[in-house]
């Protein structure tokens, strides 16, 4: 269905349609590669009980930020 759109808009705009194998390359898999880093990052956070908390350091920063601003 997709790719249908994309080609749609493509032939508006006078150009080659993509073929299943370019559509995958360039839009399915990138995504589903970042997608899987994500999961098997927050998968070792959670095994290994780590967290995320934000940086004083970066805190203060945009305090300051937002001090000199008002």
């Amino acid at each position: 269905y997709s790719l249908m759109f994309i080609n749609c808009v493509l032939a508006t705009q006078s150009k080659r349609a993509l073929s299943k194998d370019e559509f995958t390359g360039s839009f399915v898999l990138p995504r589903i590669k970042r997608a899987s880093k994500y999961m098997l990052l927050c998968r070792e956070i959670s095994q290994n009980h780590f967290y995320i908390v934000d940086s004083p350091r970066r805190n203060s920063l945009e305090e300051d930020e937002d001090s000199k601003n008002t």
